[in-house]
């Protein structure tokens, strides 16, 4: 870890950098990353190697660390950076001459033993002693071992062990009251993973594949009943369950297979399995049990049956929807005849995900004409929804162009822009690819005024070389987040106008600022100042002003004196 200096003011310096931005820096300094170590008038400048060669400057005040520099990407963000402080760790190491380079002696840690080294080197019986010893004192060491190594076959005692537990991991990240707050959330997911995949491994090495089973079920199943404020956890759990699946399940006799089968059958007819396995649950019936007697049951389960329910009721139409095409893909699998799937096919012709399955079957048969076709007809018939005709107009595209159906390309390149909201630059640059000059100067300034190209507006403008428009459109919005997108492109071209625009900026938004977080927010643009024309002072000046307005903030002060302005 690195080392702590000596205060150079009222406080470290290291405090100015985040805890991963220090150990990096340490690291760079310990790899011999820093070099032409010189000192200045005004302080020190040096060169750290890093993915290229940056340059750092270092200013002193009264042998306290002040304005810092370094010309990498993260700082000229206003970020204090990794290279900055390996330099200043060079600098505690100065022992030669001033205007010498410096040699940074290496400080070596001793590197821990690998444990499989040291295991190697118990004797046998002094190991077993050791694992005795172990057992009596942690209980979980002793499960581990005797769920892989007793000879009786796991019962319902060892599984009812496995589930006190894992209670004891729900209440080890639970609060008084039994909730598992966001901080701890995370650390629950990952220990719950642990408990999945630790003890389903091996249940399935002592051939007990369903037993494993039961504890994956039960722990799910408590997971389920567990008050979490949950960030994508409960989605990762469900992830873990389904890996332990299919392990169970590569491990079973087919009587077991047919076992599995069964209770995942009970699962989608709505078994009272938690709502964060039901995908889960239903993408592993669907993708596993692929012998065809289970995709047969299978095409029984899906077979849509009644009318088509309306659009407006969106669950029993998206439910209509998958079942209709899952059982197409079912067929396909079984090697129904083509005059089948066709019929099938008619059947729901209205639904969309069945029109799109079909462009998938014709295309997988090499017939693109029906595909294009079926395209078309989709572009149709579903052109009140936004997404879909955007869809297949993209397919359209792809079609053309590999056919060199130059007119329908250019035509579709041309739909899809000016009726389908677009979110990059992909197909613009197909349009200007098929456009001469002027032409493309044309369509251009249309696609500059298309509402449908509103997203990709700043980018167009960029990507033409358009920057004084593209800078006065910026200035106009008044989007900081948008300048500084563009910052790295528009500021070798106009310095002093983004050098005013963040002046203006962070004058205003100090006044809005009312805690630590958005006060370093607004010093890290007051620092990516320094980085134009008169930046420095202009910085500094900015800096006073706030001294003398907010003298009671004492958090901005402190923000303040800690960035060196």
């Amino acid at each position: 870890m690195p080392r702590k200096s000596d205060p150079c003011s009222n406080y470290p310096w290291e405090d100015r950098f985040a805890p991963r931005i220090l150990e990096r820096g340490w690291d760079y300094y310990q790899d011999g990353a820093v070099s032409e170590l010189t000192r200045s008038a005004a302080g020190y400048t040096a060169v750290v190697r890093g993915t290229e060669d940056y340059c750092v400057e270092i200013e002193m005040e009264n042998g306290a660390v002040g304005y810092m520099d370094c010309d990498c990407p993260y700082a000229e963000d206003g970020n204090d950076c990794k290279h900055m402080a390996a330099v200043l760790y060079a600098i505690e190491d100065l022992k030669t001459d001033a205007s010498s380079p410096v040699h940074t002696a290496k400080h070596t840690k001793p590197v821990p033993e690998p444990v499989e080294a040291v295991i190697a080197r118990i004797p046998e019986a002094e190991l077993r002693d050791l694992l005795i010893k172990l057992c009596r004192s942690d209980e979980r060491i002793k499960r581990q071992i005797t769920l892989r190594y007793a000879k009786q076959p796991v019962d319902d005692s060892g599984l009812k062990q496995l589930r006190l537990e894992f209670e004891q991991i729900c209440r080890e990240y639970s609060d008084r009251h039994g909730f598992i707050n966001w901080e701890n959330a995370s650390d629950f997911g990952i220990a719950v993973a642990g408990f999945l995949t630790e003890n389903t491994g091996a249940l399935v090495e002592r051939g007990s594949p369903m037993s494993a089973f039961q504890m994956v079920c039960d722990t799910l199943l408590r997971v389920g009943r567990q008050a979490i404020d949950d960030d994508g956890d409960l989605s990762y759990i469900a992830s873990v369950g389904y890996r332990c699946w299919s392990l169970i399940l590569t491990a079973g006799s087919s009587a077991e297979r047919q076992q599995l089968f069964d209770w995942f059958s009970r699962q989608i007819d709505g078994a009272d399995m938690p709502d964060y396995l039901e995908d889960a649950i239903s993408e592993f019936y669907e993708t596993e049990f692929q012998e065809p007697d289970f995709l047969r049951k299978k095409l029984e389960h899906f077979q849509p049956g009644g009318s088509i329910p309306s659009r407006e009721n969106y669950r029993e139409y998206y439910r209509f929807e998958h079942n209709a095409v899952e059982s197409l893909r079912l067929m396909e699998k079984l090697s129904y005849s083509e005059a089948e799937l066709q019929k099938q096919i008619r059947k729901f012709y209205s639904i969309s995900g069945v029109r799109k399955f079909a462009v998938d079957h014709a295309l997988s048969h090499n017939d693109i004409e029906s595909a294009i076709k079926l395209l078309c007809e989709g572009k149709e018939l579903d052109c009140e929804y936004a997404g879909l005709v955007a869809e297949y107009s993209a397919r359209l595209i792809e079609l053309y162009e590999r056919l060199n159906r130059k007119d329908e390309y250019k035509q579709e390149l041309l739909y899809q822009l000016f009726h389908c909201s677009q979110n990059n630059l992909d197909y613009t640059k197909k349009l200007k690819a098929v456009c001469d000059e002027k032409e493309w100067e044309g369509q251009r300034e249309k696609l500059l005024a298309a509402q449908t190209c509103r997203f990709i507006r700043y980018s167009l403008l960029a990507s033409e070389g358009l920057t004084e428009r593209l800078l006065q459109d910026i200035l106009r919005s008044g989007s900081i987040m948008t300048l500084d997108s563009y910052e790295k492109l528009l500021k070798k071209e106009f310095p002093e106008q983004l050098r005013d625009a963040y002046a203006s900026f962070t004058r205003n938004g100090m006044a809005s600022a009312s805690n630590r977080n958005q006060y370093a927010g607004m010093i890290r643009y007051l620092k990516k100042l320094c980085h134009y024309p008169d930046g420095k002072s202009l910085a500094s000046q900015i800096a006073s002003e706030w001294r003398a307005a907010y003298p009671r903030r004492r958090a901005m002060l402190d923000e303040l004196s800690r960035s060196g302005l």
